[in-house]
C-alpha cells in the first residue's frame, strides 16, 4: 500500500470514529511515516501512527493497532494539556518531531497549526536539540532507577529493555532524525557511520547485552520466537499493554 492511501484511510478513521467525540480537539500523524512522500511504499509490517488530541485529562485507553480500509493504523489518545506549551513540546523528544513538518489531520481550534509554526521554526536550534537529548537521557535514567527488583524476572527484563533501547534515541535526536522504535538500532548505526563514530556502536550492543551473540544464535532465537508467535496468536484473548502489537 502507498503511504498516501494509508494516510487517507487514517483521515477517514478520524472523521468517523474520533471527530464526533465531544472532547475532540484535533488529530495529527506521528512516527516514521511523517516525512515520507505519498507515493512511497508502505511495508505490510509498518503502521500509520495517529494521535487524537482530547480535552479529557484521563483519555480512554489507546485502541492500539487496527486495520481500517486495508491500512494498519496505530491510534493513541493525548490530553490537550500535554500540548498546551509550545516550548514544552519543543523540548520533548517524542512530541516535537510530529510538529517539525505539517502532519496535522484535523485542527478545529487552530492550536495545532500554531504549535507547528513555533516548533518548525526552532526545531534545529542547538539549545532545543540539547534539551531533547536531555529529555531522552532522563527517560533512560529515571526508568532504569524505577525497576522493581522484587518483580518477576520477565517483568524486570521488560522494565530494563525499554529504557535501554532509548540510548539509540539520544543519538537519533542529536542528529535530527526520527526516534523510531522498531528500527532504532539500524538507524543509530547509520547515524554513527555518517558522523564517523561507527566504533561506538558496539557500546550500544553491550548495553543491550548482545554484542557477543553470534549470528547463528540470533537466527536460532528468531526462528524459535516465530514458531511461538504463530502458535499463540490465534488463541490469545487476554488484553494487556501492547497486546495489539501481537
Amino acid at each position: 500500500m502507498k503511504v498516501g492511501l494509508a494516510r487517507a484511510a487514517a483521515i477517514q478513521w478520524v472523521t468517523q470514529h474520533a471527530r464526533t467525540d465531544t472532547g475532540f480537539r484535533g488529530a495529527y500523524f506521528s512516527g516514521s511515516t511523517v516525512g515520507l512522500p505519498d507515493d512511497a511504499e508502505l511495508s505490510p509490517s509498518s503502521d500509520i501512527d495517529v494521535f487524537v488530541v482530547t480535552a479529557q485529562e484521563d483519555p480512554p485507553a489507546k485502541p492500539g493497532k487496527l486495520r481500517f480500509q486495508g491500512a494498519l493504523l496505530e491510534v493513541s489518545y493525548l490530553p490537550r494539556t500535554q500540548l498546551a506549551s509550545a516550548d514544552d513540546v519543543l523540548a520533548s523528544y517524542h512530541l516535537a518531531g510530529s510538529f517539525r513538518t505539517d502532519a496535522i489531520i484535523d485542527d478545529p481550534t487552530g492550536e495545532l497549526h500554531a504549535l507547528h509554526a513555533h516548533v518548525s521554526r526552532h526545531f534545529a536550534a542547538r539549545p532545543w536539540v540539547r534539551r531533547r537529548c536531555q529529555d531522552a537521557r532522563h527517560r533512560i535514567e529515571s526508568r532504569l532507577a524505577a525497576i522493581d527488583t522484587s518483580a518477576p524476572f520477565h517483568e524486570q527484563v521488560i522494565s530494563w529493555l525499554f529504557p535501554t533501547g532509548v540510548t539509540c534515541h539520544v543519538l537519533l535526536v542529536a542528529a535530527l532524525r526520527n526516534p523510531t522504535v522498531r528500527l532504532r538500532y539500524p538507524a543509530a548505526r547509520e547515524v554513527l557511520t555518517d558522523y564517523g563514530h561507527l566504533g561506538l556502536y558496539p557500546e550500544l550492543l553491550d548495553l543491550l547485552g548482545c554484542s557477543q551473540l553470534p549470528l547463528e544464535r540470533v537466527q536460532h532465537h528468531l526462528h524459535e520466537l516465530a514458531a511461538t508467535f504463530d502458535a499463540t496468536v490465534p488463541v490469545a484473548k487476554t488484553p494487556f499493554p501492547f497486546s495489539s502489537d501481537i
